[in-house]
């Protein structure tokens, strides 16, 4: 108990020390407070986490800086529409991450606005909702965690529950965030194992900002990347993969873009072949067994001998069930 008090009494001393002193360095604050400069990262991770938001500069260099404002904004009916839309949106994407302050937004637009008009844009909002939206919990202090650790270009090392292993640490260069499939993700290099993959935030158990730094790849390159994605999986390798889809989903699967880099060929009989070059390839097979006997994959053959092979499984698992019935 008294080593949390002595904990939390120095953090404020920190904070103290940094406001009057701005510039004051990670190994001052270490020297004066006689623990390791690892110790004062940790205690200025919990300090943003309180929301305060310090300049960490690359010479070790901290500040302070005050929350900024925006000035008035002049906001057309339409304005406040597209705003309430988007909260709406927003309310069913960040889940709680930000409920205060998107009800105080939802608040004061709706009071700039006359009770006939306020009446209206509040009815055309919701018109707009999200069915049986997935929720799943995220901490705002991993969000902001990482979120400065991308803008700073900072390393960090973090907790994650893995659901096969249990906890795993990983030393991560965050590239962005990312959301598919109802989760938001992190895309960042594992730079010890050597890997780039997306990790769910909502397993992210703890984070802590580096001394290290990194450099995030270049805009272009970063998007070649994000566009071999298949909903939630990424790795180093590309596969070229062929479907074949029967004709009674064909328009189905024709009337929606899902990968940029698709491409369909309609065949005589009504049937189509569709063309993709993705990075990862399980959540492929996933989605190919979801269609059924209406999808067949043509290539690469040793992914199609994956989903015979499933498919096998499947079929003794439901024949093993009705004998033990």
């Amino acid at each position: 108990m008294y080593m949390k008090y002595k904990k939390y009494i120095r953090i404020l001393e920190v904070i103290v020390k940094i406001s009057k002193n701005p510039g004051i360095t990670t190994k001052d604050l270490s020297k004066k407070f006689k623990v390791s400069i690892r110790t004062i990262q940790k205690d200025l991770n919990v300090i943003e986490e309180l929301g305060l938001n310090i300049e960490r500069w690359a010479d070790g260099s901290l500040e302070i800086k005050e929350n900024m404002k925006l000035g008035k904004l002049d906001l057309s009916i339409i304005d406040k529409k597209a705003l309430l839309l988007m909260m709406n949106i927003s309310e069913k994407y960040l889940y709680d991450l930000f409920p205060e302050e998107l009800q105080k937004l939802r608040i004061w637009i709706l009071d700039s606005l006359n009770m006939k008009l306020r009446k209206l844009n509040e009815t055309r909002a919701n018109l707009y909702r999200f069915l049986n939206p997935r929720h799943e919990k995220i901490k705002l202090s991993v969000i902001n965690s990482i979120e400065i650790a991308i803008i700073k270009n900072r390393k960090i090392k973090i907790i994650y529950l893995h659901p096969k292993h249990g906890e795993i640490i990983y030393i991560l260069n965050p590239y962005l965030f990312l959301f598919s499939k109802s989760h938001w993700f992190v895309f960042a290099y594992e730079s010890e194992r050597n890997f780039e993959t997306l990790f769910r935030i909502s397993r992210i158990k703890t984070v802590e900002l580096l001394e290290e730094y990194f450099k995030i790849p270049e805009e272009k390159i970063l998007e070649e990347k994000i566009n071999t994605i298949w909903e939630a999986q990424y790795s180093n390798k590309k596969y070229n993969i062929k479907i074949k889809f029967a004709s009674e989903v064909a328009q189905i699967i024709e009337e929606t873009i899902r990968h940029p880099t698709q491409k369909v060929e309609k065949l005589k009989n009504g049937d189509i072949i569709y063309d993709i070059e993705v990075s990862g390839y399980k959540e492929i097979i996933f989605w190919v067994l979801s269609w059924g006997k209406n999808a067949e994959i043509l290539k690469p053959e040793w992914i199609r001998d994956k989903i015979k092979s499933e498919i096998e499984n499947m079929y003794k698992k439901y024949k093993q069930n009705e004998t033990e019935n």
